[in-house]
């Protein structure tokens, strides 16, 4: 039996993007069925965007949640912001320290891990660890895997078309956090008003 793991990254705040990523990736997702991880290796963030720096850069997260990633690599929290952030979430919050870490469909006899691999172009296979490579923004990365063995099966860079409509429950969620980081920007602007 074969896996896949579609690999994204460098959104780089870019929250409408996320909507129109997320219509490709529902389009993807009915094809390929329950035999499929979503995993961001990061760059979700950006400490340009006002979405992020408001949300200290939590915002990007929650639209990721909410596409039913699996696991992100939350290069954007610190220690204390990703431990209070995990549990209002459905997908894992990978720190960097934390990889390789096991892929939920290897099996107990074969235990496949992976980690992000900076600057491949291509996925690799070493040791029972799947590296992952981290895609530019507006292309996502196809790894078809067998955990038997483990081997990689084929390998892919697909384009995301940026004329997609954007899905409206995600298109919803941004509209939602971006409410949040407005109220954030707020309360911290009453903050040092009051100081």
């Amino acid at each position: 039996m074969t896996f896949f793991c579609l690999v994204t990254a460098h959104h780089a705040g870019d929250l409408s993007y996320l909507a129109r990523l997320q219509t490709v990736l529902l389009g993807w997702r009915a094809a390929l069925g329950h035999h499929m991880l979503l995993i961001d290796t990061g760059g979700a963030w950006s400490g340009e965007v006002w979405s992020s720096t408001a949300t200290q850069h939590r915002a990007p997260y929650w639209v990721l949640d909410a596409m039913n990633y699996h696991a992100v690599l939350a290069d954007g929290l610190n220690d204390t912001t990703r431990a209070s952030l995990q549990p209002h979430l459905q997908m894992r919050l990978v720190a960097p320290a934390e990889l390789p870490l096991p892929l939920p469909q290897a099996s107990p006899e074969q235990p496949l891990r992976w980690k992000v691999t900076p600057g491949a172009s291509t996925p690799s296979l070493h040791n029972g660890i799947l590296g992952l490579p981290t895609p530019p923004k507006g292309r996502v990365g196809w790894v078809e895997y067998a955990p038997e063995g483990p081997e990689i099966i084929a390998w892919q860079l697909r384009e995301v078309n940026l004329h997609t409509l954007p899905d409206p429950s995600i298109t919803a969620v941004v509209e939602f956090v971006e409410s949040e980081a407005r109220y954030f920007q707020r309360k911290k602007g009453n903050a040092h008003a009051a100081e």
